[in-house]
């Protein structure tokens, strides 16, 4: 019991002392992951669905003078996959040729193609969650996203104290 008291204490001195210094902290950023089946590059109709759906979320950060969209995908393919790494180049710049077909500029979009080793004994199957390409949108600001924080049209993913 007294260690819980102890707690309580530090987490509330935590609280004062973190409430009483000025900081402004928040996050921005859309995330999905997609599914790629075996040995293919495209994605599928409801994955791309979801893709557009995050690029338009994302499009809202565009609203405020200065603010661009940053894209970064991590493409993987399973070692035992055929020509794993082409596939995972090819699945990567398959989602980049999608992004910027949405509208986003090539520059600001970045893939990183990786090919991932299976565990002996696990069948490919057993690696669904290592078969999803990652696509994260961000933004990118003249000056600092700071001013995002403060407009009332953008939710942050995350909001510090301002």
């Amino acid at each position: 019991m007294e260690k819980l008291k102890q707690l309580l204490v530090r987490a509330g001195l935590m609280l004062i002392v973190c409430y009483a210094m000025p900081a402004c902290a928040c996050t921005f950023s859309q995330m999905l992951d997609v599914a790629i089946p075996l040995n293919t590059v495209d994605i599928g109709n409801a994955a791309r669905v979801e893709v557009a759906q995050m690029v338009i979320r994302a499009r809202d950060w565009r609203n405020v003078t200065g603010v661009d969209i940053k894209a970064e995908i991590i493409s993987p393919a399973l070692a035992s996959e055929h020509r794993a790494a082409g596939l995972a180049d090819a699945r990567g710049k398959m989602i980049k040729t999608y992004l910027m077909q949405l509208g986003l500029k090539e520059e600001n979009i970045f893939y990183d193609p990786q090919v991932l080793q299976e565990r002996q004994g696990e069948t490919p199957e057993q690696y669904e969650h290592f078969r999803r390409t990652t696509i994260g949108l961000l933004p990118v600001c003249e000056g600092g996203c700071d001013r995002l924080c403060h407009d009332p049209a953008i939710a942050p993913n995350s909001r510090g104290r301002e």
